[in-house]
């Protein structure tokens, strides 16, 4: 039997759905001329003052009723062992060129800027750097100040913004792309994952491929995850099975974070049973085509529509395990896209993607979609 929970239910409530103090009076200056004909409000009356300190009590409570779901399944959770993630910064390595006439030492929590497309990202000094004379410099590693993914993917060989004061460094410049930041986990995210966990805490050996599936998805560095049995990722073996993962955006984990989840996986596993852990198969899918544009509409809005649209159909996060790329719900889900009339071309893919390997995603390539 599948269990099939609605997670949404117990997530924190916005505030936006909490009827405050200002709607309840605003419900009761509507409801009392109802009940009563002829019944006219006066400001300022006794009255007026109870029920609108009738209307914050009752309002404190809503929400506090409301949080309840969510606070009784993290205490739950918490039983279990299982918590909320608290997110991971992003680190990088960069190399400080220094000025002068002769050496020094960069101090540890040495603070730049990491520039994004939503901002700055403050990052400081792992550690002492000592650099040995004028012009020459030294590696370093920086660590961002607060958990989140914003630096992510900012590429090696940026330069980034010196913010402690100093009259020696000249330049701070990434030597390899900004990684490892992790967003603090939301409550609907963590209960989701929290509740795959618990499938797994009645059972204290690992024998099926979902139990291992389940455990993987247990990790909060694993979005998606697919356990193919009697597998050892090259060829079809009795007793071995395989877990394939992937993280967030279709990212391969890093090699310490698969070897840390094989060990848990196969200190639970049955005795019989070999435990692999391995990327994920991804295809970069190129889109080339042509669309006619509706009278009316923006050529130039529509056509980032589509592609927008496109980004997300071939969202690896979502993308079900192993499905083909069909040539015509391509086309389909193109002609979908308020603005467009109707589809004039598609030269790439030419026909029909199948995706090879076990567990196969796809994710966005080289979109270029023209209106003619």
């Amino acid at each position: 039997m599948t269990l099939s929970i609605d997670v949404a239910r117990y997530a924190d409530p916005q505030l936006d759905q909490v009827r405050g103090p200002v709607d309840m009076m605003a419900r009761a200056r509507t409801y009392a001329p109802e009940k009563i004909p002829g019944f006219q409000w006066l400001m300022g009356s006794p009255e007026e003052m109870f029920l609108e300190a009738g209307a914050v009590i009752v309002s404190e409570l809503v929400y506090a009723i409301r949080s309840m779901p969510s606070t009784l399944a993290t205490i739950v959770l918490g039983l279990f062992g299982i918590q909320p993630d608290a997110g991971a910064p992003s680190t990088v390595t960069a190399t400080v060129t220094i000025q002068g006439t002769t050496g020094g030492v960069i101090n540890q929590g040495f603070e730049v800027d990491v520039p994004t497309t939503s901002g700055k990202v403050r990052m400081r000094l792992d550690a002492d750097v000592v650099i040995a004379g004028p012009g020459t410099f030294a590696a370093g590693q920086f660590t961002a100040s607060s958990n989140g993914s914003a630096a992510n993917g900012v590429p090696s060989g940026t330069q980034l913004d010196i913010v402690t004061a100093s009259n020696i460094v000249e330049s701070v410049v990434t030597t390899n792309d900004v990684g490892a930041g992790r967003e603090p986990e939301g409550a609907t995210e963590f209960l989701s994952r929290g509740l795959t966990a618990l499938a797994t805490r009645n059972r204290s050996t690992l024998i099926l491929p979902i139990d291992f599936q389940r455990r993987a998805l247990e990790d909060v560095n694993v979005l998606r995850a697919k356990a193919v049995d009697l597998w050892d990722g090259a060829t079809t073996t009795p007793g071995h099975i395989s877990v394939y993962t992937s993280a967030p955006g279709g990212v391969a984990l890093t090699t310490d974070q698969k070897n840390e989840l094989q060990a848990a996986m196969q200190a639970t596993a049955h005795t019989s049973l070999t435990i692999h852990v391995l990327d994920r198969n991804i295809t970069n899918v190129n889109v080339t085509g042509g669309i006619v544009v509706k009278p009316g509409y923006d050529a130039a809005q529509v056509q980032a529509a589509v592609i927008a649209a496109l980004q997300v159909y071939l969202d690896p996060d979502v993308w079900g395990w192993g499905a083909t790329v069909y040539y015509n719900e391509l086309i389909s889900f193109i002609d979908q896209v308020d603005g467009v009339e109707r589809v004039d071309t598609i030269s790439t893919p030419a026909s029909d993607l199948a995706l090879t390997g076990p567990a196969s995603l796809v994710r966005p390539g080289t979109i270029v979609i023209n209106p003619v």
